[in-house]
């Protein structure tokens, strides 16, 4: 069983590492072709999720069921039962990550700020808290429109892009620090590399 569970850790990775060049070209796709700069790029992905998608739609996007994420290893990373039920160790310890109270495991600071605002809500389950918030039941405004009564907030949507953005590469995911002895990283597949 520890065999098949490493083996599908490392199918998963390779595969998620091939999916990088399609987030490279969807990163080369935004913008005007001009060459723009990748702050610009956040910038007109920013203003699509504000103008395009607005409030309404951030709050749909932005949740994932518990069992959508072994879903999604089972049907698109062809993983097995035996990795799914690791899988769903981390999940739950991630869904409960308030009453374990953990420390942020996170490498590097896009990774660390995004671990901080992604929370777990049974009603709508993986959710990126604050990104949206309900502006009628603090301002007591009797407001008809679902998307009027919603408020995005912005500091929490960059946090998001800057993510998105780090799934371009180069690595799937950043460094930890040193732990050998002579500084140098011997194992880099499980270092993120």
């Amino acid at each position: 069983m520890r065999d098949s569970i490493w083996a599908d850790r490392v199918k998963v990775r390779y595969k998620m590492k091939k999916e990088m060049a399609d987030y490279r070209a969807f990163w080369d796709e935004v913008g005007n072709g001009d060459g723009d700069g990748d702050g610009e790029k956040v910038k007109i992905l920013k203003q699509f999720c504000m103008t395009e998608l607005g409030a309404v739609g951030l709050r749909k996007i932005f949740q994932m069921a518990r069992s959508e994420v072994t879903d999604m290893l089972s049907n698109r990373y062809s993983a097995c039962s035996a990795y799914g039920t690791v899988m769903c160790a981390v999940v739950e310890q991630v869904a409960n990550f308030k009453m374990t109270k953990y420390e942020v495991d996170s490498r590097g600071l896009d990774e660390i700020e995004l671990e901080k605002v992604l929370q777990y809500n049974r009603f709508g389950g993986f959710v990126i808290e604050g990104i949206v918030s309900d502006v009628s039941c603090s301002n007591d405004i009797d407001v008809k429109n679902e998307e009027e009564k919603l408020e995005i907030n912005q500091d929490v949507l960059d946090v998001f892009l800057a993510s998105m953005k780090s799934l371009i590469g180069p690595k799937l995911l950043e460094r930890g620090p040193s732990t050998s002895k002579s500084g140098k990283n011997d194992n880099d597949e499980d270092e993120g590399g």
